[in-house]
């Protein structure tokens, strides 16, 4: 069963992209909105063995889906903070869902390995916050969840360790959009997408992994 969920994962991931082209760029609201349950269902066909985990882990695509589906309901306006908000808390969900693992994390071993995290976190910030006015706040609350997120996802594995960078780009590469019209290029979204969707599903596959690893 969880095969078939992953094949259905990997399905519409196909599908989300397809839809980044012109012609069908119609159809990507609906296939975004269906991405996180159908990984949901990932999780609940091959439950890791904590429930702690597994709960917080599915909250997190829970709130991931809402940052998601949030930003098309209530329009262009509220679009960017209402995503966001979403994405603020799924980032809380993951950071509990990681944490029994932090001593296996750069926090717990190779703290030197924090010092590239913080250093693109600060380059990133540095670029976005001159330009984000009001809402340089709530960027900055976000960053550093994010930041703790991908530094304890290194407890997870190397798998886990790529999606939390992932995760940093794919975000940092939507707020420089939005702040820094420069970084606005022909195909960003695309890019956006793909390694959004590529850190969602090494999370998933990291917090799966631990059963493995729990039996060593």
């Amino acid at each position: 069963m969880n095969r078939m969920a992953w094949a259905l994962w990997w399905l519409a991931v196909l599908v989300q992209l397809l839809t980044q082209l012109p012609l069908l760029d119609t159809w990507q609201p609906l296939s975004q909105v269906l991405l996180m349950p159908i990984l949901m269902l990932v999780l609940i066909t091959r439950r890791p063995d904590s429930s702690w985990v597994l709960v917080w882990a599915l909250g997190a695509l829970f709130w991931s889906w809402l940052g998601d589906t949030g930003p098309k309901l209530v329009g262009p306006d509220w679009g960017f903070l209402t995503m966001l908000g979403g994405f603020f808390v799924a980032q809380l969900c993951w950071i509990a869902a990681l944490a029994p693992s932090w001593r296996r994390s750069v926090l717990g071993r190779r703290r030197i390995l924090l010092v590239p995290y913080v250093a693109v976190a600060g380059l990133l910030l540095g670029i976005a916050l001159p330009a984000a006015g009001s809402m340089a706040p709530f960027v900055i609350g976000y960053a550093l969840v994010l930041l703790l997120m991908a530094v304890l996802a290194t407890g997870r594995g190397l798998g886990a360790a790529i999606g939390g960078l992932l995760f940093i780009f794919s975000d940092a590469l939507i707020a420089l959009k939005t702040f820094v019209p420069a970084f606005d290029f022909v195909g960003s979204g695309f890019v956006v997408m793909l390694t959004y969707m590529l850190a969602q599903a090494l999370l998933v596959r990291g917090v799966l992994g631990s059963r493995r690893r729990s039996t060593r």
